[in-house]
């Protein structure tokens, strides 16, 4: 929609429904607007009500009507006329598709990363179990042969005579 910046007369809309003028055939102010739409982006634009004000803005997320909108403001100056451009989107026509998508990714992202995670401390898992079962075969074939030194030993003192 388009504000008269000096006066905050609402002088154009892109709503095809909307009627620019009141009962009395005098033009809508934003702050006494008719159309919430309207007045909910005037309250975040301009709200103190003072159009002169509004600068040139790039889209900002805001909260019109209890729905997330994309609010960006231009100035339009045409044939003498100072006004004020105020540009709002619902979120949900631009990024619906993509919030969707992001979570998505998000809990795709999540299950892989705890299968592979799984899957790799069950391989370090198995890694040490045979690590331990192998320093635990060369641990018995070191006692082994100690024995058999032991017992060597013990023939050779049982049989020697001085």
């Amino acid at each position: 929609f388009f504000v008269e910046g000096a006066t905050s007369i609402v002088i154009a809309s892109s709503d095809t429904s909307y009627i620019l003028l009141g009962p009395s055939n005098l033009p809508y102010i934003t702050k006494d607007n008719p159309n919430e739409h309207i007045r909910s982006a005037s309250a975040v634009v301009a709200p103190d009500g003072d159009w002169t004000k509004v600068q040139t803005m790039d889209p900002v997320e805001k909260d019109l009507e209890g729905k997330l909108h994309f609010i960006q403001t231009f100035s339009f100056n045409f044939h003498g006329l100072d006004v004020v451009g105020v540009y709002t989107v619902p979120r949900d026509n631009m990024l619906a598709d993509l919030d969707k998508k992001t979570t998505e990714t998000a809990a795709t992202s999540v299950i892989v990363n705890s299968t592979f995670c799984g899957i790799m401390l069950a391989a370090l898992f198995c890694w040490g179990i045979r690590h331990l079962g192998r320093l635990y075969q060369a641990e018995r074939a070191q006692q082994r042969e100690a024995e058999k030194r032991v017992l060597k030993a013990a023939g050779a003192a049982i049989t020697c005579r001085f």
